[in-house]
């Protein structure tokens, strides 16, 4: 017996109350068949030519509703536990892919900026990073204002010429990110 599916627009409409949040989401309630009838497991070949776009558009309903930064921090220290993500390149290669729950933003640091944002070591719960010994952020930048360097350019290429001071991070944008005002604010605005 062939299965008949609801047309594009009202199936769409459904998608808020499956409770998934990623393709790998909707793949186990169809597993589970937790589906709501006339909802096929695979809605991207069902609904090709006749309403589907992508993934985050499926799920775009449930997106209007970004997560709390309690609940995508969270989230993403479970990535990491888990061995899925380490930094923010992981974080957007898996957004690209769907795979993250749609509520989460693509860029967590300009969309916490001023909800709690310290940065991505904190917000992947790396305690690698914590334990180096960097300077504070305040004397980290005295320090970088006294190297005399011009812009960020000039601080990538003292870090690729190996002549970065070690208390300092490579990265001082996401490691200082809670205290990080720019560029400028860090290397000194007369210098950028």
């Amino acid at each position: 017996m062939k299965k008949t599916f609801l047309p594009f627009n009202q199936a769409i409409n459904l998608v808020p109350s499956t409770k998934c949040f990623t393709k790998a989401d909707w793949h186990d309630a169809s597993v589970r068949k937790e589906l709501p009838d006339g909802l096929p497991a695979a809605p991207d070949v069902i609904y090709r030519g006749s309403g589907w776009i992508s993934w985050n558009h499926w799920f775009e309903m449930v997106k209007k509703k970004t997560a709390t930064y309690a609940e995508a921090k969270a989230y993403a220290r479970k990535l990491y536990s888990e061995g899925k993500v380490s930094n923010f390149h992981d974080w957007k290669r898996l957004y690209m892919r769907s795979v993250l729950p749609a509520a989460m933003p693509s860029h967590p640091h300009s969309a916490y900026k001023n909800h709690g944002w310290a940065g991505y070591p904190d917000f992947f719960g790396r305690t690698d990073l914590r334990k180096r010994n960097f300077l504070p952020f305040q004397d980290a930048r005295k320090v970088v204002q006294n190297l005399g360097i011009s812009g960020k350019k000039g601080w990538v290429k003292l870090c690729q010429d190996a002549k970065r001071p070690e208390n300092i991070p490579s990265n001082p944008d996401v490691v200082y990110g809670g205290e990080w005002k720019g560029w400028k604010d860090f290397i000194g605005k007369s210098r950028v």
